[in-house]
């Protein structure tokens, strides 16, 4: 009896012992963080201010794809190619959003500051052109006490007194005060006086004062040309 026993052919390949060629690589880690900054990076590329953050996201997605694709090259010892691929133009693109959406966005904050600044300089303009007259009355002496911001003038009158300037001239905010200086009087109940102001022809404020030591004021209201 022989112990013939049958030997594998020399031409065929043990299949089951034999690996496929890049059967044991390993996913590359640079191109799945790439990806993951380019994502991020697309996502945040739309929102104002943060997008510049996007931006660093993206170039460090560009760093990690191109680490991804020179791992991955035809005798590179990673997989994962196609994931470099798209990290680096999911990349590409979050900068490319950053660039276009800034653009845009500065030059929308650069039309509403110039709105702004050319309705506060025609306002300017307007309060420094427009007409203010100033008038007070009284049935004995009195002194009037008037200007703006930083400066007042005062004069002395007795009856009516009557002053028009400029918005200019009259300083920013102007008001007008008028004390009595009837200090004779033997009735002081009966002193009366007042003060007005008019601004373009419209009178904005008008007050009236009696007695010992009458005072009336005026200003010029914060909204007086409301509706005009």
């Amino acid at each position: 009896m022989s112990d013939n026993i049958p030997l594998p052919s020399q031409g065929q390949p043990d299949s089951g012992r034999t690996p496929a060629p890049h059967a044991h690589r390993n996913l590359s880690a640079s191109s799945v963080v790439g990806l993951v900054f380019g994502v991020i990076a697309v996502l945040l590329s739309w929102v104002p201010i943060v997008n510049n953050f996007a931006a660093v996201l993206g170039a460090i997605g560009i760093v990690f794809a191109i680490v991804g694709v020179v791992a991955t090259r035809s005798r590179g010892r990673k997989r994962g190619r196609g994931l470099a691929i798209a990290a680096a133009i999911l990349s590409i693109i979050a900068i490319v959003i950053v660039l276009v959406t800034q653009n845009s966005y500065g030059k929308a904050i650069d039309s509403v500051s110039n709105e702004v600044q050319q309705s506060q300089t025609e306002l300017k303009k307007a309060d420094e052109e427009r007409s203010i007259t100033m008038k007070a009355t009284s049935n004995g002496p009195a002194s009037v006490m008037y200007g703006g911001i930083g400066e007042s003038h005062t004069e002395d009158f007795n009856g009516t007194w009557e002053k028009t300037m400029t918005g200019k001239e009259a300083g920013e905010y102007p008001t007008l005060s008028v004390t009595s200086t009837d200090y004779e009087t033997p009735d002081p109940s009966g002193i009366r006086l007042s003060c007005e102001i008019i601004v373009n022809g419209k009178s904005v404020s008008r007050h009236d004062g009696s007695g010992s030591g009458a005072n009336a004021y005026c200003d010029i209201p914060v909204d007086w040309n409301a509706g005009q």
